[in-house]
């Protein structure tokens, strides 16, 4: 049974931890602040805890706390490593607020949030704080991680680059990031077919294809489980985002047909494609990213090409 001893304010490694919060949280500003102050050093439990009613942080009294505020020998670099990723963790997901009736899948998408916070940062973080021969220690991505980070991909491009939109993110409260995310398919997809004034509801369109039913189940599965989920989500959403562009701009149908109906069967007998047909595809742009060409053809994903 964990465990838990208060640890006083005063003392040298309640003073660094207090230190590296401040730093994470300059670092990459959180939406609020939960930690209460409280520090407690956990025993016989996992690495770390935020009690999520008053706020407490409580770190593992013999793989986090030891190695906070002094050198180690250069063999024991992978455990300071670990614990200063605990560190990060912890202070990341108690800079974020939560929102009233935050549902589980907003809560397993934050956590792949501050993990992929975590390892985007990491090394520049612990140059920051003073641990310069740190690394980020090598481990499997978890299913959330494995997903937030597809899902942070798709959503991200030329308007709002992807380390811009993880920095909104993480200053998002909690049951709000699927919108932030939905947001960000907007100015990089749509910023040009949906109005202003309609790109509330284009979001509302957009968070459907995110909640995707696995998400609550995510945390105690493997990346290639997070993966699957985000490739299905890409699939639901990039039809999403075709939907809003027909709807916004759908094809002109009233057009009178090119040239004469003689003009129409030379063209067909020579196998060219009509000027309107040339003029009316828009490729799809898959990832948030402009520029780059539609879907592949049936021969290719069947491995024929």
């Amino acid at each position: 049974m964990a465990r838990y001893e208060l640890i006083p304010p005063d003392s040298r490694v309640h003073q660094e931890f207090t230190r590296l919060h401040r730093l994470a949280q300059q670092q990459r500003p959180g939406s609020g602040g939960r930690w209460n102050g409280e520090l407690y050093a956990l025993h016989d439990g996992g690495s770390a805890q935020l009690n999520s009613r008053t706020g407490a942080i409580a770190l593992s009294a013999n793989r986090v706390l030891p190695y906070l505020g002094q050198q180690v020998p250069p063999n024991q670099h992978d455990h300071q490593a670990a614990a200063l990723r605990t560190v990060l963790e912890m202070s990341t997901h108690a800079g974020m607020s939560v929102a009233p009736g935050a549902s589980p899948h907003s809560h397993s998408l934050a956590a792949g949030i501050g993990e992929v916070r975590v390892a985007t940062d990491f090394e520049a973080f612990a140059n920051r704080a003073g641990y310069p021969q740190l690394t980020l220690p090598t481990s499997e991505p978890s299913g959330v991680h494995a997903a937030a980070d597809s899902l942070l991909t798709q959503a991200s491009g030329l308007t709002s680059g992807r380390d811009e939109l993880l920095s909104e993110l993480v200053a998002t409260p909690v049951g709000e990031q699927f919108d932030r995310l939905a947001n960000g398919v907007v100015r990089n997809r749509l910023r040009e077919e949906v109005p202003y004034g309609r790109q509330e509801a284009a979001r509302a369109r957009l968070v459907e294809p995110m909640l995707h039913e696995a998400w609550p189940r995510l945390p105690t599965h493997d990346a290639a489980a997070g993966q699957q989920v985000a490739d299905e989500i890409r699939t639901s959403l990039n039809s999403t985002v075709e939907e809003l562009r027909h709807e916004h701009h759908p094809a002109s149908t009233a057009q009178a047909p090119t040239g004469t109906s003689m003009d129409g069967q030379l063209r067909f007998l020579a196998g060219q494609a009509s000027p309107a047909r040339a003029t009316s595809y828009r490729p799809e742009l898959g990832d948030g990213a402009r520029g780059r060409g539609g879907p592949k053809t049936q021969a290719v994903e069947r491995g024929l090409e």
